[in-house]
């Protein structure tokens, strides 16, 4: 390993195992280097965020939480694209996708339709209030999120057209969807089949996956409901008690 790299990798791992904050001397003397070293490399850290400082004690920076969030999508969306095409043997022809909330917004990034024999990478946007996704981000994200999503969107032509501008309405299905444990339109079309179901990850709200079969038949959601209320739960973070770092 490069030896910059592994001095600021051996900063960060103090830095993080030191809950009150670690001064920069401390650093220098449990690493057994010059002040000035470990001063131009934490010097570093903090201009790129991987560091912060509060009244000369170091922390970890706001980077590795926007590092790790990236990877635990990545690993989210790896264990989904699994789970599609487990749940694929249960349901032809159908399609799926798998979406996330991002603000007052819904990204799709996984999509599989009918003929695809795997889910493909995508970013499409869903409506908040038109998509079965979108009522189950309003249903399980937590309140102040799910009230800013809403409010971001009460002026939108098909609040007004399809949920006639009534948030007693809305509210009616989002409490349906929370007891039946998957969403549904009230307003779906005929010969079409579509819900939603919650998507957890470490045991938090991740998303939603939307299953779509154009049938009339009830008795065929009946059967896919229960393979849908199995997705597993990815866990992408340590379970077991890490070993105590040593600098």
């Amino acid at each position: 390993m490069v030896q910059a790299i592994e001095r600021c990798d051996r900063i960060l791992r103090i830095a993080a195992h030191s809950p009150g904050g670690v001064k920069l001397n401390d650093i220098a003397e449990q690493m057994e280097l010059k002040y000035s070293t470990v001063y131009n490399l934490a010097a570093s850290l903090l201009q790129c965020g991987m560091l912060e400082k509060e009244e000369n004690l170091f922390f970890p920076g706001p980077a590795f939480g926007e590092l790790n969030t990236l990877r635990r999508n990545r690993l989210y969306l790896n264990h989904m694209r699994k789970e599609i095409i487990r749940l694929s043997r249960f349901s032809k022809p159908h399609s799926f996708v798998f979406s996330i909330p991002h603000g007052t917004q819904i990204h799709a990034l996984l999509w599989k339709e009918i003929e695809q024999r795997e889910p493909q990478r995508v970013l499409q946007f869903l409506p908040p209030l038109d998509s079965v996704a979108g009522l189950v981000m309003l249903a399980w994200l937590p309140p102040k999120e799910a009230e800013q999503m809403l409010a971001a969107h009460l002026a939108d032509p098909v609040f007004i057209q399809k949920w006639n501008g009534s948030r007693e309405k809305l509210d009616r299905s989002l409490a349906l969807c929370r007891q039946n444990g998957y969403s549904a339109l009230p307003y779906e079309a005929p010969g079409t089949l579509r819900i939603a179901v919650p998507v957890f990850g470490d045991r938090t709200f991740i998303g939603a996956l939307t299953w779509t079969r154009r049938t009339s038949d009830p008795s065929e959601l009946e059967a896919m409901l229960p393979h849908l209320r199995d997705l597993e739960n990815p866990q992408t973070e340590p379970t077991t008690p890490e070993t105590p770092f040593q600098a």
